[in-house]
């Protein structure tokens, strides 16, 4: 049986990703879809999502982009 290893959500108010990092960001106020691929921007303090369009609702977690799949 295969083991898997499981990326760990932070809360943004304990620790805020690198500069342009492209991150999985939790925004609980989104219906339907609250995880996003979006990029923290320190200098200027704000969240963007990957399409570059701000982040209009707080993010209140992020993640590091799991792994690709390897082997076959």
């Amino acid at each position: 049986m295969a083991t898997t290893t499981q990326a760990e959500w932070i809360r943004t108010m304990n620790q805020l990703p690198d500069d342009d990092l492209v991150v999985l960001a939790y925004s609980p106020q989104l219906s339907g879809e609250p995880v996003w691929l979006a990029v923290y921007e320190g200098e200027t303090d704000t969240w963007r999502w990957i399409d570059g369009s701000a982040c209009t609702s707080p993010i209140t977690h992020w993640m590091h982009m799991p792994e690709p799949p390897g082997g076959n």
